[in-house]
């Protein structure tokens, strides 16, 4: 497994699917800055990928129409997310080198606030779903 026993204790896998919370936020691209936006998503840091990880955040999906963003991602425990992010020089480090690129509208819980979800549909566990008739 790649989480450390600690993580597990926290996370443990029988509770990763069915006590996520799910989150999204908002952004706005600068203008002229899209280019650079996906340049650096498409090298994130790997100390960042651990360090979104060690936040417990999964299911993490960015999405792009012109100038707007938006994103969407799963977690267990906010409290957790937060007090990981708050430590983190890694986090404070990638928050610094997006400030020219992206002004964010709406945050996840780390700032209170929030987009309300209106609706969710779990579907089907896949591993039982037979794929020809679909």
């Amino acid at each position: 497994s790649d989480l450390s026993y600690a993580e597990y204790k926290i996370f443990p896998c029988t509770e990763r699917r069915t006590s996520m919370e799910r989150f999204a936020w908002k952004g706005r691209i600068k203008p002229g800055m899209q280019a650079e936006y996906k340049r650096r998503h498409d090298e994130i840091w790997p100390e960042m990928t651990q360090n979104l990880n060690n936040q417990g955040i999964r299911n993490y999906s960015i999405f792009i129409r012109d100038l707007d963003v938006i994103g969407y991602y799963e977690c267990p425990s906010i409290d957790h997310m937060k007090k990981v992010k708050a430590e983190s020089e890694v986090a404070a480090r990638w928050a610094k080198a997006m400030e020219g690129i992206i002004e964010i509208e709406t945050v996840s819980p780390t700032s209170g606030s929030v987009f309300e979800q209106v609706f969710y549909h779990a579907g089907e566990d896949t591993h039982t779903l037979d794929v020809a008739k679909i």
